[in-house]
């Protein structure tokens, strides 16, 4: 089971990675070369991070920051 948890994460890290490479390419196609960082973007960094850490052995330093917090419904 951890071998399959760890893979979704190192998957999950991974597309992290896709989407802010392929989010600053575009950028820099369209000669914005420092772009205005959507939410979307900081959420993907966090996630990013926070998977790091996970795959890194250190789950106790795993923080979620309000956006990710849920709404209340």
């Amino acid at each position: 089971m951890k071998d399959k948890q760890q893979d979704f994460v190192w998957n999950t890290r991974e597309a992290c990675r896709d989407l802010q490479n392929h989010f600053y390419s575009v950028s820099i196609k369209q000669n914005n070369i420092m772009p205005k960082e959507p939410l979307w973007m900081k959420k993907i960094k966090e996630l990013e991070k926070n998977c790091t850490l996970f795959l890194n052995g250190q789950p106790s330093e795993v923080e979620w920051s309000p956006l990710y917090r849920a709404w209340n419904l």
